[in-house]
């Protein structure tokens, strides 16, 4: 297993995880800012996600 894998199976459990909630709630009729704020929320672990891996591969080469 490698960085790349666990950041893609890391974030497709983001991902489920805030699809479900956002099903939820829609059901409790969740304005649009609690709904950016999870979209936010997403896109930042992503980033964020995407800087580690890369300076690990920084890092890494480097070594």
């Amino acid at each position: 297993m490698n960085v790349s894998t666990i950041q893609r199976e890391s974030l497709e459990r983001l991902d489920d995880d805030i699809a479900v909630l956002t099903k939820y709630l829609k059901t409790e009729s969740a304005s649009k800012e609690v709904m950016k704020a999870l979209e936010t929320l997403s896109n930042e672990q992503h980033a964020s996600w995407q800087a580690a891996v890369d300076r690990i591969e920084e890092l890494i080469e480097e070594g």
